[in-house]
Order: structure tokens, then sequence, then C-alpha cells
């Protein structure tokens, strides 16, 4: 299965091209939106259970990641546990059949569910 990633990369520059600086508040109005715009960024995880990379110079430095649901799959994604080796197909397992007639236990089991 192939996971789907969305990059979100917000980058503040100091100064303006012409060198001035960027002025206090224009910073402070942009700190502003990157907040809003996180609220989406996690409405978004939450919504859709995927998740977001946040890049900075084209490098990944953090992951928002729904929680799961699941207390297993939450140890697993803590780290706490290792997810065992998935079960074979049913097509792929041997079973042979027994060597014994248990026909007189079956009629032993449903004779006592019909007493019950």
């Amino acid at each position: 299965m192939k996971k789907q990633w969305r990059r979100y990369e917000i980058l503040l520059p100091l100064r303006f091209n012409d060198r001035r600086p960027v002025p206090r508040k224009l910073l402070l109005e942009t700190i502003k939106e990157l907040k809003d715009r996180a609220s989406a960024i996690i409405a978004t995880v939450q919504r859709t259970g995927r998740a977001i990379s946040i890049t900075k110079n084209n490098q990944e430095v953090a992951r928002i990641t729904a929680i799961p649901t699941d207390p297993h799959e939450r140890l697993v994604a803590a780290g706490l546990v290792r997810p065992g080796p998935k079960p074979r197909p049913i097509s792929e397992l041997k079973l042979t059949p027994l060597g014994v007639d248990s026909s007189r236990a079956v009629r032993a089991i449903l004779q006592d569910r019909e007493e019950d």
C-alpha cells in the first residue's frame, strides 16, 4: 500500500529582496496565519487519518499523524511493541484430516447441546 503524503512548508523571510528588514508587525501577522493554518492541517489529519510532513529547507523535520483508536495500534505507533508476522492465508495452510473417526464425539456434543 503506497502512502501518500502532503507536504507543507512555510518560510518566514526576515528581509525583503531589497535587504530591508521585515517589520515585526508583518512577522506577527504571518505567525498568526501559521497558527490558523495549523488548525486546518490538524483538522485534515483528523478527518483523513493521513500523516502530514513538515519540512524546513526541503528536509522533513516533523510529522503530524493521527493517533490510532485501537489500543494495540497505539502501542505499535509509540514503539512500545512490535507487530507480529502477518498470518498466512488459509489457502497456504496444509491441513491433514484426522486419522480417527470423530463422529461419536460430534454426536455426543450435539446430544449435550440438546439437553441444555
